[in-house]
């Protein structure tokens, strides 16, 4: 049995060849779509198209080859134009990296431990140099004098020093800080 969509399908096979099943000419009966799609295609087959001559046919390939040739090549300022683009790329970004400063190993800004401990010189700062702040200055004393000091000792642990000394004072008090 034939579909909906394989009548229309056939529908130029059946008008050109003159012969129509009755399967067909039932379904365009019933078929409203169908049987307007038969009546515009039986339209069209009596159109008649003028014969566009001798010439036409002659100056088709013609034609055909002018639609297919390649475009015009380029001109050679537009060639030119990446190749100066590159060049002025390359001229810019040497003259930056000349401009800029190369930061010697003492100066090293990248990849410095922004947390890291400086000693700083206070020996040539008298009292009066420094503001007196009640309650702490006793603290502030022992963390500043000479004397070993944990805070010293803190300040010169690499991170993985630091890590093993919390992770021995985790054990020691039974996993909780």
């Amino acid at each position: 049995m034939l579909g909906h969509d394989d009548i229309k399908e056939k529908l130029p096979e059946y008008i050109r060849d003159g012969f129509m099943p009755e399967e067909v000419k039932a379904h365009l009966e019933s078929c409203k779509e169908c049987s307007e799609e038969l009546s515009i295609l039986q339209s069209l087959k009596e159109i008649s198209v003028p014969d566009p001559g001798a010439m036409f046919f002659e100056t088709l390939p013609q034609k055909i080859r002018m639609s297919l040739k390649p475009e015009k090549k380029k001109s050679i300022f537009a060639r030119l134009v990446p190749a100066f683009a590159v060049i002025m790329l390359v001229a810019a970004i040497s003259y930056i990296y000349r401009v800029m400063p190369i930061p010697t190993a003492d100066e090293e800004i990248m990849f410095t431990d922004s947390l890291a401990y400086r000693e700083y010189d206070i020996s040539d700062l008298s009292e009066d140099d420094v503001p007196f702040i009640s309650g702490v200055a006793d603290e502030d004393r022992i963390y500043m004098s000479d004397e070993a000091s944990y805070l010293r000792e803190f300040a010169y642990l690499s991170s993985e020093e630091m890590e093993s000394f919390y992770e021995g004072l985790r054990t020691e008090n039974g996993g909780a800080l």
